[in-house]
């Protein structure tokens, strides 16, 4: 998708599998109102949704650590790629706009999909609370861990202000540049 939005009105040769068959398909990303190129094209499950009905409590235990022990691994590994791409990934990180949207998008297709989306949205809060950034709490353990390592001395007081209202400042200004963002690509 990144690559399709890097390129507006510029050919591109998509080469896909159709019922087993090779295609090369060219096609021409239009110029979006973001500046971006667009095909028309939009991502969308391809896979059969299969419920299954735990036979016990212990093996809906099993089953649920199971689904979350994949989520979790979706979502580190998806911030992992924002660390490690930022460029190319920047442009993924979504606001509360976008997840809310996201999410009516979500209950409108599949209300029970709803709760797999609202896990990811908690699953991602939480790793991204523990990140050790100030003004979050891993911001605070990572204090804590600088005291350790002093041998128990604490920070000077202005200093550990300092580092907390800076990424304070940091995590708000970003919020409000995700809303407007998000904002914007919903009514433009």
């Amino acid at each position: 998708m990144t690559s399709v939005s890097g390129v507006p009105e510029k050919s591109l040769v998509f080469h896909i599998n159709r019922a087993g068959e090779e295609l090369d398909l060219d096609l021409t990303p239009e110029l979006a109102k973001d500046g971006g190129g667009r095909i028309g094209v939009s991502l969308a499950p391809n896979a059969d949704v299969r419920r299954v009905k735990a036979e016990s409590a212990g093996e809906a235990l099993r089953m649920t650590s199971k689904e979350f022990n994949r989520l979790t691994g979706t979502v580190v590994g998806g911030l992992s790629q924002i660390v490690t791409n930022f460029a190319a990934t920047a442009d993924q990180v979504s606001g509360p706009v976008a997840i809310v949207a996201t999410g009516a998008e979500v209950a409108r297709n599949d209300a029970t999909g709803l709760y797999q989306f609202a896990a990811i949205v908690n699953i991602n809060l939480a790793v991204v609370n523990i990140l050790p950034l100030p003004a979050l709490d891993g911001g605070y353990l990572a204090l804590l861990l600088v005291e350790a390592v002093r041998g128990g001395k604490k920070l000077p007081e202005d200093l550990e202000q300092a580092v907390q209202s800076s990424g304070f400042l940091l995590l708000l200004t970003m919020g409000v540049w995700l809303i407007v963002r998000d904002t914007l690509k919903l009514i433009g």
